[in-house]
Parts: structure tokens; sequence; C-alpha cells
């Protein structure tokens, strides 16, 4: 990182990843959504490798990409459902994790609600029907 010219080149370089699919890159941005880091270029770098996975279709990804929804940084867990949904995950325990997070007024509940519904999860439809009312 402090070799780096500009604090965007390392995000710049995951976003390029997209035009790149295969093993390799798979495992690059599966190993950068598993690392933890207070550096903001790197958390900007985590929350783009989430998407790209995603965008990607890497179901493999699923078990990293659904670690993050533990994270207190909220736009890596609006990334991380947003990827779930587009990888179709199953992931009963991903599922749980993202209706007890539509309890938190600092996530994005849009998104979270999007994805669960896109999910089909059945058993996020009582703390949806909670929000109906909400500020």
């Amino acid at each position: 990182m402090d070799e780096l010219e500009s604090a965007s080149d390392y995000y710049m370089a995951v976003s390029h990843l997209i035009n790149f699919p295969g093993e390799a890159t798979e495992e690059a941005l599966i190993t950068l959504v598993a690392e933890f880091s207070d550096n903001q270029s790197m958390k900007l770098a985590r929350r783009k490798a989430v998407e790209v996975l995603g965008r990607l279709q890497v179901k493999r990804a699923s078990a990293a990409i659904g670690a993050c929804l533990a994270s207190d940084d909220p736009y890596l867990v609006e990334n991380s459902a947003w990827a779930l949904e587009q990888l179709d995950s199953q992931d009963s325990d991903h599922h749980d994790v993202m209706v007890r997070l539509l309890a938190d007024s600092t996530q994005n509940r849009r998104v979270l609600i999007q994805s669960l519904a896109a999910l089909g999860v059945a058993s996020a439809v009582p703390s949806i029907n909670a929000l109906v009312d909400d500020d």
C-alpha cells in the first residue's frame, strides 16, 4: 500500500479484475475479502472485491462474503447482502444474519430487504413488516 501512487490505485485494480474472470482473479478477490484492514484504501477495495465476486457469479466466495455481514462497515454489509443475492445464496445462516441486521438502523435496510426478498427468505417477512411504519 505504501508504494502506490494514489490511494485509489488498489480500488481501481480490483475494479478492473471484472475484465479478467478466472481462477487467479477469483482467488485474489476472495483473499482480499477475507482480509481485514483499518486502512481506508483497503476498505474501499474490499467493498469492490465483494461486488466483483457477485458480478462474476463466484459461488465459492459465499462463505467469505457472508462473513462480511458481521462487519462494522455498513457499506461492506450492503455490498455483501447484494452479492449474496447475486450468488443466489441459500445459506440459512447468512439469511438469519441479514434478518437480524434489519433491526440495526445504521444498516441500509432497503438493500437488505431487496436481497432477502429476491432470495425468497420467508422468515424475513415479520421483520420486514415491522419496518412498514418505521421512520
